[in-house]
């Protein structure tokens, strides 16, 4: 049976309007490639419910509920207390986004070419450009519903939520997906209308990559996060 989540359309930092592409960090456009193998999330400020991350579909609405309840504070309609409720959101997000897979995925072939400590600084502004490219688009949602439509699992360890997010004058899919690591599930990636969000960082991280040694990558990266954050 299909079961409202929320009226929040978007609680997930990776999710977008219909049809959109991630924005341009470098260049290209989505390409498919296969998935290489990834390593579990390293630990983060916040973590979900522990019911949650037992559980696709709690995660999901469980996500939801508290990003809505963050977004519904007084205090966020005071922009020199916003900044701060924006960092909640973020943590929270962090909670349950398994930003190690998602940077493995997004480097692709080319995770081989950097350095621990260079990966490490990638998963760090890879959150940070996520982030800072979609909090205004979460902020604006108000009167979507997200309905839960189907959970498909491949095996044990991973799964795929389908959702619709209806509007006032459109319907479409949106489907997370999910790994577990032990009893833990989190958030690795997000197609809207069969879009993949790891899939067009990929190809743009790719082609920035082939010419970019990895710290010439980092620098691009970092300055596009600094021009992001200036601007929210």
């Amino acid at each position: 049976m299909v079961r409202a989540v929320s009226r929040l359309g978007l609680a997930f930092i990776l999710l977008a309007s219909p049809a959109t592409r991630a924005p341009s960090v470098g260049s290209g456009q989505a390409a498919g490639e296969s998935e290489p193998a990834a390593q579990s999330q390293p630990a983060v400020e916040a973590k979900p419910s522990e019911d949650a991350a037992k559980d696709p579909e709690t995660l999901v609405r469980d996500t939801v509920d508290r990003i809505l309840a963050i977004l519904h504070k007084p205090d966020f309609k005071d922009s020199s207390k916003r900044q701060a409720l924006r960092e909640e959101i973020r943590h929270t997000l962090l909670g349950v986004a398994n930003m190690d897979r998602m940077a493995t995925l997004t480097l692709a072939n080319f995770r081989s070419r950097f350095s621990e400590e260079q990966y490490k600084k990638f998963i760090d502004l890879f959150s940070r450009l996520l982030f800072s490219t979609y909090i205004k688009r979460i902020e604006e949602y108000t009167d979507e519903k997200v309905e839960i439509l189907k959970t498909t699992r491949d095996d044990d360890t991973r799964a795929v939520v389908a959702t619709r997010v209806i509007t006032d004058t459109q319907r479409y899919p949106v489907d997370y997906s999910l790994a577990k690591d032990g009893d833990i599930w989190t958030f690795y990636d997000v197609k809207v209308e069969g879009v993949s969000l790891v899939q067009n960082y990929r190809t743009q991280f790719r082609e920035m990559l082939v010419n970019d040694s990895p710290d010439k990558f980092l620098e691009r990266i970092e300055k596009k996060v600094a021009e992001n954050e200036k601007q929210s």
